[in-house]
């Protein structure tokens, strides 16, 4: 005897209650780990891996409601990124809110979005010479959907799964990735482990290669052009905080002494270099410059490579902004000249 087939109705209501069990799970499952989030219930922060740190940040901040427990914020590039606010109780309640290849523009969209909640008592500029290449700040591209177009929060995508899957292998076989910090500090754990374990390769010779490959990379591929629609962020950065009364600690980051003498050996990338910090100084006044031949710089110990420094330097950093003699110089309009005449000869 033959068995009728089985009613479209009846099929659609089986594949739709498939569907809908599966997307239930991966929902779930992604929520639970919340791999682009701060939940630490089955995975902690330290195993998922750091994927898009503008919009992850934001996230946190913003749409997680975590700016209520910040009353000052650090904005600045990747080499900004290993200062600690939690090492310092003059930081206690400061969010770091650098990220990778920050553009003025980038810094200037931040702090609008933060004024939109609250004024913040302090904000640590970093600014880096990278900022004035004509190649970084990208001025026809739209700056918010770098920030508001993650995967936080979506918890359907394919995207989520994957990350939380690898989140999950990653916590079950203890490695850890590179991470943020509740404080939104970076964590550098696999290279901290190394420098722990005495293997990490804190030779000059490697340091020099990285600074000839960085050159090579920024300077020579992409001509150095400097533009000055980047000062005009900063100077609607410098408005915001004079209107606001906020603080403003601005400050030029180290890098390891190869990278310095690489800019300096090329005429123009350094009559460049010279030229932004003059304007740096001319804009905001008064400009703690962590950059040059001091001995911190050139110990290659206090870096990981030659942009990005330990927390050893950068807290020696937060120190200077709070007047402890470690290193660097306060440039004002009264030393600067003085300053750029001389700085090349102290750096051999």
């Amino acid at each position: 005897m033959l068995h009728s087939p089985m009613p479209v109705r009846k099929w659609t209501v089986i594949a739709i209650s498939i569907i809908i069990a599966v997307l239930s799970v991966v929902y779930t499952f992604n929520y639970i780990i919340d791999p682009f989030g701060s939940r630490s219930w089955v995975v902690e922060q330290r195993y998922k891996p750091i994927v898009k740190e503008r919009s992850e940040k934001y996230n946190y901040i913003f749409y997680q409601g975590n700016i209520k427990n910040f009353d000052s914020l650090i904005m600045g590039s990747s080499r900004a990124m290993k200062i600690v606010p939690s090492n310092h109780p003059q930081m206690k309640h400061c969010y770091n809110f650098a990220f990778s290849m920050a553009s003025n523009r980038e810094k200037l969209f931040i702090l609008n979005e933060w004024l939109k909640y609250k004024t913040p008592k302090t904000l640590y500029l970093g600014i880096d010479f990278l900022n004035f290449h004509h190649e970084v700040e990208h001025p026809n591209q739209p700056v918010e959907s770098r920030f508001i177009q993650g995967n936080e929060g979506n918890y359907l995508s394919h995207y989520a799964l994957k990350m939380g899957i690898k989140s999950l292998k990653n916590s079950i076989k203890n490695r850890p990735e590179t991470f943020f910090e509740f404080d939104g500090s970076i964590n550098y754990y696999a290279d901290d482990q190394r420098i722990t374990n005495g293997t990490f390769d804190f030779s000059l010779n490697r340091y020099r290669t990285i600074a000839e490959s960085i050159y090579e990379e920024r300077f020579v591929k992409l001509p150095y052009r400097y533009t000055t629609k980047s000062l005009d962020y900063l100077r609607e950065i410098k408005n915001l905080c004079d209107a606001h009364r906020i603080k403003l600690v601005v400050f030029i980051p180290p890098e390891q002494l190869e990278a310095t003498k690489m800019i300096v050996a090329d005429p123009h990338v350094y009559q460049n270099y010279r030229r932004y910090k003059r304007d740096v100084v001319n804009m905001f006044g008064t400009v703690y410059d962590f950059s040059g031949g001091w001995e911190e710089n050139r110990n290659t110990e206090n870096f990981y490579d030659v942009w990005h420094y330990r927390s050893i330097l950068a807290d020696k950093m937060v120190k200077r902004f709070y007047g402890v003699e470690t290193f660097g110089i306060i440039l004002t309009k009264d030393n600067i000249d003085d300053y750029l005449i001389h700085f090349h000869e102290k750096i051999n």
